[in-house]
């Protein structure tokens, strides 16, 4: 039967973001038994063979709108998906509202949903290990593996759906976190000054990379960028001068995103604060914005690290 590697996957995926929740915040983790619990609230009933049924199909369902949304991304897949993939995924969503307020977790009434479920995991599964292992794609890994950002920037557009090389390049502005993980009520939201112009001089040193991969992500992950300060949401930034061939900026055209492909983007940087920021977080933070901006700033150029001290708030 179909649904049984379905329940298997969804316990897998459950395992995974539980154990990247406990990595970025142990105290917010949510156990699998608290998500059982909880979904079959939801569903009105507490036979806990249909609902992990249901709740396996649902997880299924958002796999496959991970796989979607990857399929989208590149150029030889796109049309397809959106032809054949997106149609398939609406289907099995109604589907599954019919079972869910039905409270139909039988494996007789879920069978044709997991079957189709798997086989499509496993098609587009395969269709975009294909892309990823097609000569075209490995051309661009080794030129991003090279620093060859001029052949790099040739092959971005045909491998990558939507994405307009920027050439030459801009100004561009990367955002910098002030935030912390809390750990506790009463702890502080933000870095402190000292410890936050440390961790900016460093970044300045070692430039920016790409962030690490998630369940879906390729080889090709891109660094978000900005073209304007005050769209970013950070009252700290790194504006960078442009240079050619050290990377290749693209603009995404689904939603105008500003992506830099490199390996590790290096400067010149030169870090920016915003005067004010009406975060209201900073109210309850032991250094008020005003005072850790001047701090940071009083620190960078100490360190010979010029800065600009900008008019806008960050909402």
């Amino acid at each position: 039967m179909r649904i049984q590697p379905i329940l298997e996957r969804s316990s897998e995926l459950t395992r995974h973001e539980q154990t990247t929740e406990r990595k970025l915040d142990s105290a917010n983790a949510t156990s699998v038994e608290q998500i059982t619990d909880c979904a079959r609230a939801k569903l009105g009933h507490n036979d806990p063979v249909k609902t992990d049924y249901l709740i396996a199909l649902d997880t299924a369902q958002a796999e496959l709108g991970d796989l979607y949304t990857m399929a989208r991304r590149y150029c030889a897949l796109r049309p397809v998906a959106e032809q054949s993939l997106l149609p398939e995924i609406t289907r099995i969503g109604l589907d599954l509202r019919r079972l869910r307020r039905r409270s139909d977790g039988r494996p007789a009434a879920i069978e044709p949903a997991a079957s189709r479920l798997s086989a499509l995991r496993a098609e587009w599964t395969n269709r975009i290990v294909e892309i990823r292992e097609s000569a075209p794609f490995r051309r661009a890994l080794a030129a991003l593996a090279e620093a060859d950002y001029p052949r790099l920037a040739r092959l971005i557009p045909e491998i990558l759906a939507g994405h307009e090389v920027i050439d030459p390049p801009p100004f561009l502005y990367f955002p910098v976190r002030v935030s912390i993980p809390r750990k506790g009520p009463g702890s502080p939201a933000f870095s402190t000054s000292a410890t936050f112009a440390e961790r900016l001089i460093e970044r300045l040193r070692a430039g920016i990379a790409p962030g690490p991969p998630d369940h879906w992500s390729d080889e090709l992950r891109p660094i978000d960028a900005w073209l304007q300060v005050d769209e970013v949401d950070s009252p700290v930034t790194l504006r960078w001068t442009p240079q050619r061939d050290v990377a290749v900026v693209c603009r995404r055209a689904d939603d105008e995103q500003i992506l830099v492909f490199a390996a590790r983007l290096e400067g010149p940087f030169r870090p920016t604060l915003r005067r004010t920021s009406s975060d209201d977080w900073w109210g309850a933070n032991p250094e008020p914005y005003d005072v850790f901006r001047d701090r940071v700033a009083a620190t960078l150029e100490a360190r010979g690290v010029p800065v600009d001290v900008l008019g806008a708030s960050c909402d």
